[in-house]
């Protein structure tokens, strides 16, 4: 007479494999890890890195105000990008699209309101630049030549600004001092 099966079926064989690997694991755990770690880090081998020591000697100490300078030399550029080639041209048109929408006061005030807001945006970052400089070189070539920078977004800044704040206050002396051509951006040479 034959042996009896010991497994019924494939599924029953399956299970009995997998608890006798499980039990072959749980008993030779640390020898088949550290196998595997040891064929990890050779198929896998750590990059070489200079040391922190040597890294720090070739990188040239930070200096804060040529950062700063160097965002403050690209405020002509964005001003040229916000107001175009003439912005004394700039700053009548908004004066020109404010006086279209005179009829509708609050849509006009709002379109002149975003204006406002964008130019202040740039004086707001010229003028970080311009204290940030201040703040690491004290008074100097580079804070001379932030103040230089900065000079021209000032200059549109209070155009903008007298339009805003009369169109806000007294939209009739606005309009009286535009025929008379006295407004600050009418005046400037």
């Amino acid at each position: 007479m034959p042996q009896p099966k010991k497994y019924r079926s494939k599924k029953a064989q399956a299970e009995a494999n997998r608890a006798k690997a499980k039990r072959s694991y749980e008993k030779h755990r640390d020898e088949i890890n550290e196998r595997q770690r040891k064929l990890y880090w050779e198929r896998n081998p750590r990059p070489t890195t200079p040391s922190i020591a040597s890294v720090r000697e070739k990188e040239p100490p930070f200096d804060g105000s040529q950062y700063w300078i160097k965002w403050a030399r690209e405020l002509p550029s964005r001003l040229k990008k916000l107001t175009g080639d003439n912005p004394k041209a700039f700053v009548g048109q908004i004066y020109v699209t404010w006086v279209a929408g005179y009829s509708d006061p609050a849509g006009s005030l709002r379109q002149l309101e975003e204006q406002y807001n964008t130019i202040s945006e740039l004086k707001y970052a010229g003028d970080m630049y311009h204290n940030k400089i201040y703040s690491f070189e004290g008074v100097g070539p580079q804070l001379a030549e932030a103040a230089k920078l900065l000079a021209p977004v000032t200059l549109v800044m209070k155009w903008v600004e007298e339009i805003y704040i009369l169109a806000l206050g007294e939209p009739i002396t606005l309009l009286a001092k535009h025929q008379a051509e006295s407004l600050l951006f009418q005046t400037a040479e």
